[in-house]
């Protein structure tokens, strides 16, 4: 597998197109020589002078080709680095500071169209009984599962994360309550109503949700305060429900 992406990295579109670029203008310039100056003379293949005009050409275009090769592994290994950097390393989803980074950006764009927003907050009911019953690859798989249908149910533009162990956080843009609050139904249901399967185990698993509104000169910080307060009202109400904090 190694050896394969060494020869994919080893062959990048930047170099091939360097090495025929140069090859095709090292042969323009060796016809073009033998065609208006030199055919008179001698034929085309009696002048050892063109072709090694021409070696020097390829030796070039090979340097070319390594200088741009190297750089394109450059370029996508930071891209890797940063796309590392954003993402949450068990579920693939964003990760705690990029959705801190994120946020801010998509509600000054939602205040600017006037669009109603919410900050959803929720949590694996139970989830350190679950480690402690069936083992902490099996937690993996939970929080791994959970991210999985909550994104098959979200719409592309609403940004998810995991904010932090068993913990997730969403931002809805464009969503009056009551869509919001649907939107919740619909992901809880899909996280209770069907089991979640490690092995041959089968795992039931819930969660409690908490929402709050992004309200006109609310402080970002602030929402996500309301929101975790909702969610721990959610639990301490029983679990596998969602509260939508009230303003006071």
């Amino acid at each position: 597998m190694n050896n394969q992406g060494g020869f994919r990295r080893s062959i990048s579109i930047p170099a091939v197109v360097a090495f025929f670029v140069s090859v095709l203008l090292c042969c323009v310039v060796l016809y073009c020589a033998w065609q208006f100056r030199l055919a008179p003379v001698r034929e085309w293949y009696q002048f050892p002078e063109l072709w090694v005009a021409l070696g020097f050409g390829l030796f070039i275009s090979c340097l070319v080709g390594l200088v741009m090769q190297d750089n394109y592994a450059l370029k996508l290994a930071q891209i890797k680095l940063e796309e590392k950097a954003k993402s949450d390393y068990l579920t693939g989803i964003a990760n705690r500071r990029h959705f801190m980074d994120m946020a801010p950006v998509h509600l000054q764009h939602a205040a600017r169209n006037n669009k109603s927003c919410f900050i959803i907050m929720f949590d694996v009911d139970n989830f350190k009984k679950t480690n402690d019953t069936y083992g902490h690859a099996a937690g993996d798989m939970v929080l791994g599962v959970t991210a999985a249908r909550v994104k098959s149910i979200i719409r592309p533009y609403d940004l998810f994360a995991r904010y932090g162990g068993e913990e997730f956080i969403m931002l809805a843009v464009d969503v009056e309550q009551k869509e919001a609050e649907a939107l919740v139904s619909r992901i809880r249901l899909s996280l209770c109503d069907a089991p979640f399967f490690f092995g041959d185990m089968s795992i039931s698993v819930s969660a409690s949700f908490g929402l709050a509104q992004v309200l006109p000169g609310a402080d970002f910080e602030t929402v996500i305060r309301w929101a975790d307060e909702a969610l721990y009202t959610a639990k301490n109400e029983g679990r596998n429900k969602s509260v939508c904090y009230v303003a006071k």
